[in-house]
């Protein structure tokens, strides 16, 4: 007993030798840090968008009749807008909320009353205007072919359209609606 007793005694500190947790190397460490780097550098996937239409009811019931832009994609032409955009800013409905974005003011304009970019917490947007404008007979409105296009904070884009965008003082929503296709 007393012998199984020394052996342990003396024994257990070589043991504990083995189990001793060694220090990484430089390049060890080097390379858990690339690792670490490289997955907080992961993109996640595209999430994509889906904009709503911004109806009359909505025009009145949050303001949003000033004077800018407002943008109809063409697959609802003479329908109402999925943007409504002036220098104070631009505004989408996304899943029965309202976006805003703010207008990127050192970018190019939109006549007098809206930009080309605006930036959002999650969404960036650009107008790219296509062909000259045309103003209905009567109208102190003018329209003309457009691309929207909103990317996500990866510089992604999202959600893209062509389609009419309408220009002009008053409200966005009482020309969307009556919207032509430019000659």
């Amino acid at each position: 007993m007393a012998r199984t007793w020394l052996c342990t005694v003396l024994l257990a500190p070589l043991a504990l030798l083995g189990c001793k947790e060694r220090e990484p190397s430089p390049a060890d460490q080097a390379k858990a840090a690339a690792q670490i780097e490289a997955a907080q550098r992961v993109t996640p996937p595209p999430e994509p968008i889906d904009l709503q239409r911004i109806t009359g009811a909505d025009f009145a019931q949050n303001g949003l009749d000033v004077a800018g832009c407002s943008f109809v994609p063409e697959i609802t032409p003479g329908g109402d807008p999925v943007l409504v955009a002036s220098t104070a800013g631009a505004v989408i409905k996304v899943a029965d909320r309202f976006v805003t974005l703010a207008a990127d003011v050192g970018g190019p304009k939109l006549g007098e009353n809206a930009y080309t970019h605006y930036v959002g917490a999650a969404q960036s947007l650009q107008i790219e205007p296509a062909g000259a404008s045309a103003s209905p007979p009567g109208s102190d409105r003018n329209q003309k072919m457009a691309r929207l296009s909103l990317s996500d904070p990866f510089n992604r884009v999202i959600w893209s359209s062509g389609g009419t965008l309408v220009c002009g003082p008053g409200s966005p929503a009482a020309s969307a609606t009556d919207v032509t296709a430019p000659g």
